[in-house]
């Protein structure tokens, strides 16, 4: 997209027309929206609970007692818009879809933050089988 706002501003310029900028600023907009709204995902972690927040999602409070499963999710070329990306999911009892489990991205949060959270829940809940390479 870089390319095709370089080759339109060049365009522009030599042509001395405007037109075609004016939609593509338009697109940069969009995008730069879209990606500020994908970077509002905060997960926090409290001594009993773990909290999400999504932007477009209700918070999401998990009780750390309430947690059956941690495991990892390998991301789906044939969803990419829906959850792309190798991520721990952190699923309560009676709960195994997106909108009741936390998602840990594996490509978006550092590493030695999921690595303290993984000990936190270990800590907390050592019946539970996590992630060996996380711990």
């Amino acid at each position: 997209m870089f390319l095709v706002t370089v080759l339109v501003g060049w365009v522009s310029v030599v042509r001395h027309d405007s037109g075609a900028v004016v939609p593509l600023a338009l697109i940069w907009l969009l995008f730069l929206c879209w990606t500020w709204i994908g970077t509002r995902y905060r997960v926090f972690w409290t001594d009993d609970a773990i909290i999400r927040r999504a932007s477009g999602l209700p918070e999401l409070t998990l009780y750390v007692r309430d947690i059956c499963r941690v495991h990892i999710e390998t991301g789906s070329a044939g969803r990419p818009f829906r959850r792309p990306f190798n991520r721990i999911t952190i699923c309560p009892r009676g709960g195994a879809d997106e909108k009741s489990c936390i998602d840990v991205s594996l490509k978006h949060f550092v590493a030695d933050d999921i690595r303290t959270l993984m000990r936190a829940i270990k800590a907390a809940r050592p019946d539970l089988d996590l992630p060996s390479r996380w711990l």
